[in-house]
């Protein structure tokens, strides 16, 4: 039902629908403007300037995410009790914790870059890692962008450390989901000794926890299972095909 001044009433398990929305970014918004002093322009982030491996990735992730989702079953498009969508595969949640307000259907793309690479590729260090494999920085970032940037690297800590013969060829790390000088130096001493077959085989591990943590969501909440074949297919296994 539309109301004065362009407002709608949203029935209950609806998302918005067509409404303006209000791109309210305050520190970074000057970044649409055009501005340099942006938080996002002085890490390097312009569009269309390629400083890493990170477009050609996103755009992939963007790809599976897709674009406007309003499921009520999928628990992503929840925010605070209402049921707000997923744009670009950015939650509101996450939307409205790098201060955008506006509708979440009508998000930008360059929104959605700015938050990606802020977020799910310079924070968690996923950058350095791109540095020394390019494929496994690209599962790290699918992970990170849909269980968080922490799962997909203790996946790959747990992996490498069953991969070091009990320390004869690196010593054990952490698995504290977070990227350090100890985690960096296992993962090249492992590549060092390996090779093109250990790249092979750190990513198929990684991809194999992926994929059995998705068969775990459903097991723990029936509801889920609507996704898992899809989960499966574009994500854990397919996205590395």
């Amino acid at each position: 039902m539309v109301l004065d001044a362009g407002r709608t009433i949203r029935a209950a398990g609806q998302c918005a629908g067509d409404v303006r929305g209000v791109l309210h970014w305050r520190k970074r918004r000057d970044l649409f403007a055009g501005g340099a002093t942006s938080e996002i322009a002085k890490i390097g982030f312009v569009m269309g300037v390629k400083v890493d491996n990170f477009e050609k990735y996103i755009d992939g992730v963007i790809g599976r995410e897709g674009g406007f989702s309003c499921d009520p079953n999928d628990k992503g498009n929840w925010y605070l009790g209402k049921l707000e969508g997923t744009m670009w595969g950015i939650t509101a949640a996450e939307a409205r914790a790098h201060e955008y307000v506006g509708l979440m259907n009508q998000m930008s793309r360059d929104t959605a870059l700015a938050i990606y690479r802020t977020k799910y590729w310079l924070t968690p260090k996923f950058d350095q890692i791109d540095a020394i494999d390019a494929t496994l920085a690209a599962k790290l970032l699918d992970i990170g962008v849909n269980m968080g940037p922490p799962t997909g690297v203790q996946f790959m800590q747990r992996a490498l450390n069953v991969l070091n013969q009990q320390g004869k060829v690196f010593p054990d790390i952490m698995v504290d989901g977070g990227i350090g000088p100890m985690t960096l130096a296992a993962l090249k001493a492992f590549y060092a000794q390996r090779g093109a077959d250990g790249h092979r085989v750190l990513v198929g591990m990684v991809a194999s926890m992926h994929s059995v943590r998705y068969v775990e969501i459903a097991e723990k909440n029936p509801s889920q299972q609507t996704f898992e074949y899809g989960w499966q297919l574009n994500r854990a296994l397919g996205a590395i095909a």
